[in-house]
């Protein structure tokens, strides 16, 4: 287990992450008008790329070596389908961050962790801890407070004088 220092490095960093991609996104949106495919096209390509340079010096730098192993290794292929769904829900985020603010899109993109977590425990019959349940719950809170907009309410004095 890591010292409790260095995790909370690595949930700022993450959380630093996720904020300014998102920032970064809806600028890149706004300013720019590349169609959202292409986007998603170039960073899968980036990231195989990646994952194959990383990858090389296990075949002593050999990329005839890195293929045959790839061609090789049949658990490869059985990430085709996740990896194909999740090319799908990137370019799904970016339409859906065309079309929405960063704060909102930010708060139902998060929002996807209280579902899967319910999911997981109703249908899969995974338990859950106290703390994973406390943790849910404000997630539920902090979504609520940035999804509350009190202008669409009508205030009292509007309810009043409308009688």
């Amino acid at each position: 287990m890591w010292p409790w220092r260095q995790q909370l490095v690595l949930l700022s960093a993450l959380a630093a992450q996720n904020t300014v991609l998102v920032l970064l996104m809806k600028h890149a949106l706004t300013k720019h008008h590349h169609p959202t495919t292409l986007n998603v096209i170039a960073v899968e390509i980036l990231k195989i790329a990646l994952c194959f340079l990383l990858e090389l010096p296990t075949h002593g730098y050999r990329i005839v070596g890195l293929l045959d192993s790839v061609k090789r290794d049949p658990q490869l292929f059985k990430y085709a389908m996740p990896a194909l769904l999740y090319a799908v829900q990137n370019n799904l985020c970016l339409v859906a961050m065309r079309r929405m603010a960063a704060v909102e899109y930010q708060v139902v993109y998060q929002s996807k962790i209280l579902v899967t977590a319910l999911m997981a425990w109703y249908w899969l019959r995974r338990p859950m801890t106290v703390v994973q349940w406390v943790s849910l719950c404000l997630l539920v809170f902090g979504v609520s407070i940035v999804a509350y907009d009190p202008s669409s309410y009508p205030s009292r004095a509007q309810d009043i004088t409308a009688k």
